[in-house]
């Protein structure tokens, strides 16, 4: 237990190397994963920073790369479709916005290599 002034005394827990390797295998599987936007993976991209560039780039790609696929299959539907079936439209907006975010992300982390 860990006491700050004022604050009521807390517990500090630390991650094993055991448990360290564990999260980046998990992480690094789930980075590269292309998952439907019904299931929505921010965590894996709220921690792409605890990853070597090296590592994450590629993951990243291969993430886009599946986006890319799912966008061409949902780039088939005419614009009446899309009109008649909202929700089909909202699913090619997201695949797109979340598109622009991976591309945003991998540029960023290739840029911190560059420096």
């Amino acid at each position: 237990m860990k006491s700050e002034s004022r604050n009521a005394p807390r517990t500090v827990y630390t991650i094993t190397q055991v448990g360290q390797a564990e999260f980046t295998r998990l992480l690094q599987e789930r980075l590269a994963e292309f998952r439907p936007i019904e299931y929505p993976d921010g965590i894996s991209l709220n921690f792409v920073h605890t990853l070597e560039p090296e590592v994450a780039i590629p993951l990243l790609e291969q993430c886009a790369s599946r986006l890319a696929d799912r966008c061409a299959d949902l780039e088939g539907f005419s614009d009446d479709i899309r009109a008649s079936h909202p929700g089909l439209d909202f699913l090619i907006r997201q695949v797109g916005i979340r598109t622009i975010l991976f591309a945003r992300i991998n540029r960023e982390t290739q840029e911190e290599t560059q420096q």
